[in-house]
């Protein structure tokens, strides 16, 4: 009886995880769903414990807790950028590789594999999210996990690792452990067979911009398609000045920024030499209370083509507000 209990417990967290989300085509009962499972399964958490669930919508395993399911519900447009951008570049003769830094348990290694089937170089340091990230992207062909802490050097740092229900960063701290961190350009040294990459995701919670300036052999080689989250507040806990990336950006020919809400809305179109704009919009999105952060897409001179193709497409789901 108590197996049949725990067998039921479970079957019915799976089922609130995957009900939480937009895959019902009666809008009724999606709307009905919405209201309630997520609800549910926030509820089964604090009750009975958290465990592992299959995303089916994805095919990951993550954590009851994880509210990615709830997000591409409320956020319909959630992930949509970076597909959209790879879709763009997987032109005839296909994509040469991918690279996704801070590719937490694997759910954009899924979302890539969706639209492509290019090699995917898959980079997370966090010990939580690292064994999921390796068991989520295990049937998936052509995908390599490392385990790395990356940086714009090679070196060790006391810091903590602060884990959350749905991401995990590295906190430099005196106090801390040692953590060794690695530069991109160094660890694509042992896997050459992504040196040719024409797209780099970073998501490091602070260390995107450290991360991209240890790729500068990368982007000054190959000329990759560059997505990174652009959050000055998070930035700043690491002394690092969010406008510097662009002038650096620009002495390697990236020229265009496409800028995305980190809910995947298209924000507008920027250059790399407008600073009056970028200051803007760093303003905008530093007070405490904001609302949004942002994802950027740096475009390489070479791809001015791809960088309107994907603008125009974009800007039929623009927000108000920014011009």
């Amino acid at each position: 009886m108590h197996r049949g209990r725990v067998r039921w417990s479970f079957s019915l967290a799976e089922w609130l995880y995957n009900h939480a989300g937009p895959h019902d085509d009666d809008e009724r009962c999606r709307s009905w769903c919405a209201r309630n499972a997520d609800r549910w399964r926030r509820a089964y958490v604090r009750r009975v414990g958290d465990r592992l669930v299959r995303y089916h919508r994805l095919g990951v395993l993550l954590p009851l807790s994880h509210p990615l399911s709830a997000w591409e519900h409320a956020l319909p447009k959630y992930g949509l950028p970076m597909c959209r951008i790879v879709r763009a570049l997987d032109r005839p003769g296909g994509l040469p590789a991918c690279i996704d830094v801070g590719a937490n348990l694997g759910d954009s290694v899924a979302r890539l594999r969706q639209v492509v089937q290019a090699p995917i170089l898959a980079v997370e340091g966090n010990d939580v999210w690292f064994p999921l990230l390796e068991r989520n992207v295990a049937h998936h062909r052509g995908v390599t996990a490392v385990c790395a802490f990356l940086s714009n050097r090679e070196t060790t740092l006391p810091a903590r690792i602060e884990t959350e229900t749905s991401t995990g960063r590295l906190v430099p701290a005196g106090d801390g452990i040692p953590v060794h961190l690695r530069t991109l350009d160094a660890l694509l040294l042992e896997h050459p067979q992504f040196q040719a990459a024409r797209f780099l995701k970073v998501d490091t919670d602070g260390f995107d911009l450290r991360v991209l300036r240890g790729a500068g052999d990368l982007l000054a080689r190959a000329r990759p398609v560059v997505f990174f989250e652009y959050d000055p507040q998070l930035l700043a806990r690491l002394n690092d000045d969010p406008l510097s990336i662009f002038p650096w950006l620009r002495s390697l020919g990236y020229d265009r920024l496409s800028v995305f809400t980190n809910i995947g809305e298209w924000r507008c179109a920027l250059t790399t030499t407008n600073r009056a704009e970028l200051e803007r919009l760093t303003r905008e999105i530093t007070p405490q209370d904001r609302s949004w952060f942002a994802d950027i897409c740096a475009w390489h001179a070479d791809d001015r083509a791809l960088a309107d193709e994907v603008d125009r497409d974009g800007g039929t789901c623009a927000t108000p507000g920014f011009a």
